[in-house]
């Protein structure tokens, strides 16, 4: 692929690397962007996370974040990534890649954009699979799809996978099975309704829907339950994508795993290769995982993977999984489970539960776990030979597998409640200064914003008239819990006093009042408390309006 030179420039010191994506409300976007920090921490470099919109949302309220992606220049960063499954799936690959054009640093798409460099899925490959999978070991033949976005080159290029591979199995498509959806859950369940009421298809004529994303996916068996039809018994359902809720969606999603924080990570080495002359421009393609779970009517197994080879895709946290596993955990558990497929039943959950219970001590997620218990059971399936004996050794995993969702339900309720706690004393503490000077707000975040993990954020205003400046309202950082206001190049999307935000990774989060677009909030990166940034950026975004219209109404003669 032929690429357009960009503007040649040295390698700064420290990179800062910008990345634009629609928001970080959804587990996607939020652990792909989580890729892209931690590789761009390992290489040295920042990342400046700017959760805006999709381009050309026909939502206007949405529609106003789109002024924090026009802030970005030259001066404030060295190159530019962007989700282009979220940011572009009302414009598609080829006008993403003219948009991208325009930024004069190196730029990367995570996802398909035409002319610029890529980073991309196998989604042809992993549709294929999975519909293949539907027919040779099921044998379902009505099988319904819920397509995303009709701009989305991945939603066109699952669905048409979706097409060859029911006309290799000699089924031959019926139109009335394609239904429209946008890869939101709500979506998913309208395309229920689309099937159901209007185009008239029975249950009874449909053995089960592959959606284009998990998250239509589980709005899809939402509608389905509420209707009582039962699955996988009825109809089964599958997704793409594998997030974080997959595993705990009642049932259990059989999806397509993208590889979401590897494409962060490979997009930051991208341009950073770039930056350092060390590596052609062009396409980066990653591979696709079957997992296979309850939804489709399979028992759970997940794609086997070994402690030791997820260890090198993890990170932080992640890694101590694999190091308590090996050197503590890995034989007493793999004893435990010959001893179930012996008879002696709970043998496997009393030594996992300790094991689980370390990590939720160390603020360590369990989620990975669930690969590993299926290494631990692909080993000892290798080992037992006699039916019995593999029933009981499949049902002590499967347990074990309750057990995991059990505690990770339970310990994110925690966290989630003592989360929110916190987040409903910062609301009360600043609303009650909204409308006072705004001295009084900074030091209503500085007294309450470290029960969330911030500590340190600037809010600033649009200075009217002047697109490409900013001026601080309220804030505070290690060295001034009550900053000057003063305006500074909107680029730099905090003044230079915030040293930390120049030097290290930050979100940055567009303010907004209704449609009416404000500043601009800038926090510390973080790789948790995904669940807060969004109704954060809300609060902010009321606080601000109400601190303008009090610094109107106190200069009104």
């Amino acid at each position: 692929m032929t690429l357009p030179p960009v503007e040649t420039r040295s390698a700064p010191a420290r990179p800062r690397i910008a990345l634009l994506l629609a928001g970080l409300d959804n587990d996607y976007e939020w652990v792909v962007q989580r890729g892209a920090g931690i590789a761009a921490e390992e290489r040295g470099a920042s990342l400046v996370c700017l959760s805006g919109c999709a381009l050309e949302d026909p939502d206007p309220a949405r529609s106003a974040q789109r002024f924090l992606f026009d802030l970005i220049a030259p001066s404030g960063v060295d190159a530019v990534l962007v989700i282009a499954g979220t940011v572009g799936k009302y414009v598609g690959p080829t006008r993403m890649g003219a948009w991208l054009r325009r930024f004069t640093v190196p730029v990367c798409s995570i996802g398909p954009a035409h002319g610029v460099n890529q980073v991309l899925v196998h989604d042809a490959a992993g549709t294929t699979e999975l519909v293949e999978h539907l027919v040779g070991e099921h044998g379902y033949r009505r099988i319904a799809y819920i397509a995303g976005p009709a701009a989305s080159a991945e939603s066109q290029a699952r669905l048409s996978a979706y097409e060859q591979a029911l006309a290799r199995a000699g089924i031959a498509n019926d139109p009335r099975l394609v239904l429209p959806g946008d890869f939101t859950r709500p979506g998913g369940a309208r395309a229920v309704h689309v099937l159901f009421d209007e185009r008239q298809v029975a249950a009874s004529d449909v053995d089960a829907i592959v959606a284009a994303n998990d998250y239509m996916a589980a709005g899809a068996i939402e509608e389905l339950v509420h209707r009582g039809v039962t699955v996988p018994d009825r109809i089964a359902v599958v997704g793409f994508d594998d997030v974080d809720a997959a595993a705990t969606l009642s049932p259990p999603l059989t999806t397509v795993r993208q590889p979401m924080e590897q494409l962060g990570m490979e997009a930051v080495r991208m341009v950073l290769d770039l930056l350092e002359n060390r590596s052609p421009e062009g396409v980066r393609r990653l591979p696709t995982e079957l997992v296979l779970r309850r939804s489709c009517g399979c028992t759970p197994t997940e794609a086997p993977v070994s402690p030791k080879r997820e260890a090198q895709g993890m990170a932080f946290g992640a890694r101590r999984i694999a190091t308590l596993w090996e050197r503590s955990y890995g034989k007493q558990l793999a004893d435990a489970l010959l001893l179930e497929a012996t008879g002696k039943y709970g043998a496997l959950e009393r030594v996992l539960e300790p094991f689980l219970q370390r990590l939720i001590h160390a603020g360590i997620d369990l989620m990975t776990v669930q690969a590993m218990l299926t290494t631990l059971r692909t080993d000892a399936l290798s080992l037992v030979r006699e039916v019995d004996s593999r029933e009981r050794l499949e049902d002590a995993v499967h347990r074990a597998r309750i057990l995991v969702s059990r505690l990770v339900a339970e310990a994110n309720h925690s966290r989630d409640a003592a989360l929110w706690g916190h987040f409903h004393e910062v609301a009360r503490a600043v609303a009650g200064r909204m409308f006072g000077p705004p001295t009084g707000l900074a030091t209503a975040l500085v007294e309450q914003l470290p029960k969330l993990g911030i500590d340190e954020c600037s809010v600033s205003q649009l200075v009217p008239g002047d697109p490409q400046r900013l001026k601080l309202v309220f804030g505070f950082h290690r060295a001034d819990v009550q900053p000057k206001s003063t305006q500074f190049a909107a680029s730099g999307l905090a003044p230079a006093e915030f040293e930390a935000f120049h030097r290290g990774s930050v979100f940055a989060l567009p303010l907004t009042y209704g449609d009416e677009s404000l500043g601009v909030a800038v926090l510390p990166w973080s790789t948790e408390h995904r669940a807060f940034y969004d109704s954060l950026r809300e609060l902010l975004g009321v606080v601000l309006k109400g601190a303008l219209l009090a610094r109107q109404v106190s200069r009104a003669p």
